[in-house]
């Protein structure tokens, strides 16, 4: 699997799955065509960091989640898939696009590199006592401050925190 250090926003789970296939990278899922002020927030924080790709369906809702982002981060890249390189019995998307074709489509993006620096654990957000009963007051703090998103799972909150590169010393800092 290659290493980029590139971020790729991808619409659904099943799109990520397969860009995780070939490339060891971020890759964040929009959920769909709404994208809310927050997500769009996040991914500027992220733009600071990587390289944003957007490789969203050759259909209309994605090209419309594409230019909405696009619009925001104006120096994102839209990556256009083939129409006809996306299409499984009578269903268009991402997902149905092969291996090769992808990465052949999105490996002129691509920026070598890595975006597994130093990790925060779930035991550090135990610690923190960002985990657990009674942590949403403080994990909705800290999602604020730095632009996380809004109602995260433990889990997304920890893979934001550290696709930002958020250190432990930092959010210390914060819950002073």
């Amino acid at each position: 699997m290659r290493k980029v250090s590139n971020v790729i926003i991808v619409e659904g789970p099943t799109d990520a799955a397969l860009v995780n296939t070939i490339l060891h990278c971020i890759v964040e899922v929009t959920g769909g065509s709404y994208v809310s002020r927050e997500t769009i927030n996040y991914y500027k924080e992220l733009s600071k960091l990587y390289p944003i790709l957007v490789l969203t369906d050759p259909d209309q809702a994605g090209e419309k989640i594409a230019l909405k982002i696009k619009k925001e981060i104006p120096k994102a890249t839209i990556i256009n898939l083939n129409k006809k390189d996306c299409i499984k019995k009578d269903d268009l998307g991402l997902a149905h696009c092969s291996k090769e074709t992808l990465l052949k489509t999105i490996n002129p993006y691509l920026v070598k590199g890595d975006t597994n620096h130093n990790k925060l654990t779930m035991i550090d957000l135990i610690e923190l006592n960002l985990s657990g009963e009674n942590s949403n007051k403080l994990r909705e703090h800290v999602c604020k401050t730095f632009n996380l998103g809004r109602k995260l799972t433990t889990k997304t909150f920890l893979k934001r925190l550290n696709a930002l590169q958020i250190t432990k010393s930092q959010i210390i800092e914060i819950l002073k």
